[in-house]
């Protein structure tokens, strides 16, 4: 199993210490070393370019190869652990498989207590999720006490269990960066003592008036080091934090009344990356936000503009690099000679934009890399894909785009596109062949359109020579279509289907065996 960047997971048998007849797979390993001639650094170099599963191997080897694996950090840093589902952790409990890891995830256990196995295992740890899971505060405690190198703590979802928890901890995880309580804050005054270091932290959305209290102890313990913050920010929490001389927050995931991101943005200058959860901005407010974090470089909002088409609110925003907005009622749009030239990516959802007006303002984006419109509504082709399409574009996104003149595409240069969708758009299959001509580093395509057949997907295979991961969703094909991916594509990687039926798993095999394509169905 695949998580997180790429780790390999394991996930450990358990059972109980009483039985003596299950020997724990780590054990079994032959004392003889068998290449005691090379020297460890000559193995670590050599292990450090295995895949996952053949390190896992080469631990079991021999008892020198085993500590070579155990003791690398880098080659630690490859793995995590999944425990099991239903697990009942207590002094019996015991896990098998159990290597060192950095990584590990507990999910929908009962913790009751932890035995001698989770000292030498919990120091190592460097990220721990305990998700969904019945532990007591004194249990949850015991075991951060082994856990000196933690950086990331998410408990999304546990529940405390025990009434007598005791309020006090005699240890500090100095490494602690990220804590994420999910929908727990019953601990939030034990957070503030034991996690004197955090920058990032994530607090429930609903909070009575105690827990409100106690996260903003928590905030005020680390506003020396905080700089990330999600939590429902009410008037009691703005008032807190407006006394609070050492914050200096730099991404906030705001949740709470629509004027709360003026009055937040009045009293958190310093803020970088906004990201407004579960309300839309007024055209009024989104310009006052703008104007008073001069430092802002993403925001990711919905907007009720009133009315008013014109994006006025990018006026005050010169430093921005990342503008994500959805439109309330399909608004019109106008960029009106705006020009933001830090812009990196842009990404428009359920708009309509006014005539050359997303023409004009890409011209001055140069720096643009990710473009993705969704449920938008443009005059026609060339207002996206036209000849002052910044050349620093790579990834292009467009889905339940209504086109008024819904003709081809009219420009004769290419693209530098190496990530495209398509989904829903209406076109037809010469438009996806056209497109895909202008765009010869292609390496990624995503399409859901009904017009694909075989021919069109024969096509595809003939001008993508670079493509590596093909995803076709809802088109017309037959298993004809995979002989001009086996003949054309020679770097085709992975093909994603839907639905699954769509091609024989003859023809998955064909693909598998000639060119070792991984098949997934979306």
């Amino acid at each position: 199993m695949e998580l997180r960047s790429g780790m390999k997971v394991s996930r450990p048998l358990a059972h109980d210490s009483s039985n003596r007849k299950r020997a724990r797979l780590g054990d079994a390993v032959p004392a003889a070393d068998l290449c005691p001639h090379l020297p460890t650094e000559l193995l670590e170099m050599i292990f450090r370019t295995l895949d996952k599963k053949s390190l896992l191997r080469i631990r079991l080897t021999c008892r020198r190869w085993r500590e070579i694996v155990d003791r690398k950090v880098s080659l630690q840093n490859r793995f995590g652990i999944v425990f099991p589902r239903g697990l009942v952790m207590n002094r019996k409990f015991r896990p098998e498989n159990l290597f060192p890891a950095i990584f590990a995830l507990l999910q929908q256990n009962k913790i009751i207590r932890v035995g001698l196995w989770w000292p030498s295992f919990g120091e190592r740890l460097t990220t721990l999720f305990i998700w969904n899971c019945e532990i007591s505060l004194p249990t949850f405690l015991e075991m951060l006490r082994y856990t000196p190198n933690l950086s990331e703590l998410d408990m999304r979802g546990a529940i405390y269990t025990s009434t007598d928890e005791p309020r006090t901890a005699d240890f500090k995880l100095h490494k602690l960066h990220t804590l994420d309580v999910g929908f727990t804050a019953r601990a939030f005054d034990v957070y503030s003592k034991i996690f004197p270091s955090l920058t990032s932290l994530i607090a429930p959305k609903r909070l009575n008036n105690t827990h409100q209290l106690e996260s903003c102890h928590l905030i005020r313990s680390v506003q020396t080091t905080l700089e990330k913050l999600a939590i429902r920010f009410t008037p009691f929490v703005l008032d807190q934090m407006s006394s609070m001389d050492q914050l200096r927050l730099r991404t906030v995931f705001l949740s709470g009344e629509s004027n709360n991101a003026v009055m937040l943005s009045r009293i958190q200058p310093s803020i970088e990356q906004l990201f407004v959860l579960d309300h839309s901005l007024t055209s009024a407010q989104i310009c006052e936000t703008g104007k008073n974090l001069p430092n802002l470089k993403k925001i990711d909002t919905t907007v009720d503009l009133d009315g008013t088409s014109t994006a006025s609110f990018l006026a005050n925003m010169v430093q921005l690099t990342h503008l994500r907005i959805q439109g309330v009622r399909s608004p019109s749009l106008n960029f009106c000679g705006h020009k933001t030239p830090k812009l990196r990516a842009l990404d428009l959802k359920t708009f309509d934009l006014a005539q050359n007006c997303l023409q004009s303002y890409l011209k001055y984006c140069q720096n643009l890399r990710i473009l993705r419109l969704e449920s938008c509504t443009v005059h026609s082709w060339s207002e996206i894909l036209s000849d002052e399409l910044p050349s620093s574009l790579r990834h292009l996104t467009l889905r339940k785009i209504h086109v008024l003149e819904n003709r081809a595409i009219f420009t004769h240069r290419t693209f530098n596109f190496e990530n495209v969708s398509i989904g829903s758009c209406n076109v037809s299959a010469s438009w996806i062949i056209q497109l895909v001509k202008l765009c010869p580093q292609i390496d990624y395509l995503y399409i859901n359109e009904t017009c694909v057949d075989d021919a069109t997907v024969e096509e595809i295979c003939r001008q993508a020579r670079r493509l590596r991961v093909l995803c076709l969703h809802n088109c017309n094909i037959t298993d004809v279509s995979v002989e001009p991916m086996v003949e054309h594509c020679s770097e085709l990687r992975w093909l994603r289907v839907f639905p699954k039926e769509t091609l024989s798993m003859v023809a998955y095999d064909r693909l598998r065996r000639a060119k070792n394509v991984k098949i997934s169905y979306l």
